[in-house]
């Protein structure tokens, strides 16, 4: 109904039910957040109302179900009006609201010569010089911005494995190292059916409450690891379950169990345990915003995660928090920039062939 208030630009209206759920405390707790962001959206942007909207923001900030996202993009939009120019009369509340410290690892810039495709909306893409095995095998390839920054990791920074697969590689390696406990039958009505591939409180607040002590006993085995342990315990759930109907498992994700648990051993037991936390005890609010790349070398055991990103686009509130986290837990975090250079001087694709002789 918010959504449908909000389209019909009804915003007062809009705002009137989301003060009505918010007064609740029975149903929905997990869409809290959610619905102290659109309020404060509406009041703030929609109505004009900045001083109110300032005054929702910190009652929200009170709300013990606000949860650490939702957090993040409130404190963000509070400081933002005590700091803006045209709100003087808002600086003074400045102190209630400072501005929010985050570890967003290294920020690096690489170059990418863009191909133009002359369409708006659709996702830059870029040039690669490619040499094959001889000095005449050589091409041009087309590289999304993720793909240019995989070959810049690989290349320049010389890591031997990596991933365009966002939390699809987190999920995987979480199911793998916790598969007994998701599918644990010491938690009743939770299954169903045969053809489940989640127990049905997986992503709500009961699948950590439910297993606390399991959860708990595991990410203290996975701390105290060595990569022997994490290595076994990987090969051991993959031998037992490979193919079955995970839920939250990409068994395609990896080329072999041995892709898995090179990718285990070169993260190691305390960041696994760190981002799996997380993951078991807030596993609906934070699938969104992780890294784009996952970087790992399984002769130097080093691994890094990277959030890439193109031409104009920024870091969501997710994202920042994610990275936060990671670099916590004492990962190598990048948020890799690609900088769109001679697009404008490539107008055909027949001009690809002549523009790379002349350089």
């Amino acid at each position: 109904c918010v959504d449908l208030l909000e389209k019909k630009r009804r915003y007062q209206d809009a705002v009137d039910l989301l003060r009505l759920l918010l007064e609740q405390q029975e149903a929905c707790q997990n869409l809290r957040g959610r619905w102290w962001e659109r309020l404060v959206l509406n009041v703030d942007h929609h109505l004009k109302k900045r001083d109110e909207a300032l005054e929702i923001i910190s009652k929200a900030l009170k709300d013990e179900d606000l949860r650490r996202g939702h957090r993040l993009s409130l404190q963000i939009r509070a400081n933002r009006l005590c700091t803006s120019p045209s709100l003087t009369h808002l600086h003074s509340e400045a102190h209630r609201f400072p501005p929010v410290e985050l570890k967003n690892g290294n920020e690096i810039v690489i170059p990418g010569r863009i191909y133009p495709s002359g369409a708006s909306g659709e996702r830059s893409v870029f040039l690669c010089n490619y040499s094959g095995s001889s000095d005449t095998d050589s091409s041009v390839l087309l590289l999304s911005v993720e793909e240019l920054a995989m070959e810049h990791y690989r290349c320049v920074e010389g890591f031997e494995c990596g991933l365009h697969a966002e939390g699809s590689s987190f999920s995987s390696l979480f199911s793998l190292l916790f598969w007994d406990i998701i599918f644990s039958d010491e938690v009743a009505e939770v299954f169903r059916n045969s053809y489940q591939g989640l127990p049905l409180d997986y992503h709500s607040d009961g699948f950590y409450s439910s297993r606390k002590a399991l959860i708990d006993k595991r990410l203290e085995e996975i701390r105290a690891s060595t990569p022997a342990d994490l290595a076994s315990r990987i090969e051991q759930t993959w031998n037992e379950h490979e193919g079955e109907n995970g839920g939250a498992m990409n068994w395609s994700l990896f080329s072999s169990v041995q892709q898995a648990k090179e990718l285990a051993v070169c993260q190691g037991g305390d960041l696994l345990a760190g981002w799996c936390e997380v993951y078991a005890k807030e596993y609906r609010q934070s699938v969104g915003g992780l890294p784009d790349l996952t970087l790992w070398s399984p002769s130097s055991r080093k691994c890094k995660f990277s959030e890439v990103k193109g031409p104009n686009d920024r870091l969501s509130h997710k994202q920042m928090l994610w990275l936060h986290k990671l670099t916590e837990f004492g990962a190598e975090v990048d948020v890799c920039k690609v900088k769109a250079v001679g697009g404008k001087y490539l107008t055909k694709p027949s001009e690809i062939d002549s523009a790379d002789t002349d350089s």
